[in-house]
């Protein structure tokens, strides 16, 4: 079973409550607004296979299969990272690698946008890696063991829409040399999705 570790928890906070006011808001009513508890849902402050919707059950965070077996979630730490509000709804967002994710082909790996409400919640997610996420005719050439995802950033908005960019490592990739690596930039929609990929 792939579950999220400890470091990749503690990362996510500081990266939550490093977030600019803007992202996390000040206010609610008037109210002081404090950090939100990062949850998956109501009941679970743990990001992993186990915690994911059980079909017929309960509504778990994603669908069941989201994360599977040797995914590498989270990679450690390396691979958990604020984003920017992607959604517009005020609250700072969450980006998380599956460096061997096999959605998209056989260790391709791939990454999980989080879209994130005033409880900390998790409210929505978008998976992005070859084939997935992927709109406006964007592309992302993967191949086996790439294990994109294997390290995440969040950007800023660089094409003035209103929603931040993201910068993903493909730590295997060949495209230049055998395991040379390479690292994607993604133009994200407010939907999570990827509309170019450069």
């Amino acid at each position: 079973m792939t579950m999220i570790t400890l470091a990749a928890v503690a990362a996510a906070m500081l990266c939550l409550l490093a977030l600019p006011s803007r992202a996390l808001g000040d206010t609610v009513g008037g109210a002081a607004r404090v950090p939100p508890t990062l949850r998956f849902r109501p009941d679970v402050t743990e990001l992993s296979a186990a915690t994911q919707r059980r079909e017929g059950v309960d509504s778990g965070w994603a669908p069941a299969g989201t994360i599977t077996d040797h995914d590498h979630m989270g990679q450690w730490g390396n691979a958990v990272c604020a984003l920017d509000d992607v959604d517009g709804d005020g609250f700072g967002d969450m980006l998380v690698g599956l460096i061997r994710d096999d959605d998209g082909g056989s260790g391709y790996g791939s990454v999980l946008v989080l879209m994130l409400e005033a409880g900390g919640n998790v409210k929505a997610q978008q998976k992005i890696t070859t084939g997935v996420g992927l709109t406006s005719g964007a592309t992302l050439s993967l191949a086996v063991d790439d294990w994109f995802g294997n390290s995440v950033a969040g950007m800023t908005d660089w094409d003035g829409d209103g929603v931040p960019e993201a910068a993903v490592t493909a730590r295997q990739d060949d495209d230049a040399g055998d395991a040379a690596g390479a690292v994607w930039l993604l133009f994200l929609t407010a939907t999570g999705e990827a509309r170019a990929t450069y």
